[in-house]
């Protein structure tokens, strides 16, 4: 039995209709990062992209030839030629505190090397210990979503 999306989405493609097409298929596209980024505009041959922080929108600048190449094959010839991207932040469809909660919960919470604790361990200021210990699991955390 066929699908009506995937009838529509033939449909879409044999009509050159590309736009509504990477449109209507962005998430399967590109995955995970829709849940971050997601298409303001098409301009000609340009991709403008929303993204939820600066963070992400550095990232995915840096990515944006493999984006650029990934976007492409998925369309039935290269259409795009360049990919910008912009900072939108309390954009409601960017929930940040609900994405980052997601992506948490399929990671098992960071622990701290041997070599890690011993250097805390040197540290004499409680506070600044502990703070730094903090700081290094949300840097393990963040580099894993």
């Amino acid at each position: 039995m066929i699908c009506i999306n995937q009838v529509l989405n033939n449909f879409l493609k044999q009509q050159g209709d590309w736009k509504r097409y990477l449109m209507a298929n962005w998430r399967s596209i590109i995955g995970a990062i829709a849940n971050h980024a997601s298409i303001e505009k098409i301009e000609g041959e340009t991709l403008i992209v929303s993204v939820c922080d600066s963070t992400w929108l550095q990232e995915l600048y840096l990515l944006s030839p493999i984006l650029l190449n990934k976007l492409n094959q998925a369309l039935d010839q290269p259409h795009l030629k360049k990919i910008r991207f912009k900072n939108k932040l309390n954009k409601p469809a960017f929930n940040e505190k609900k994405c980052s909660q997601k992506e948490k919960n399929n990671h098992p919470p960071h622990t701290l090397t041997l070599r890690e604790k011993y250097a805390l361990k040197n540290i004499h200021d409680a506070e600044l210990s502990q703070a730094l210990q903090t700081f290094l699991i949300r840097c393990y955390e963040v580099k894993h979503l």
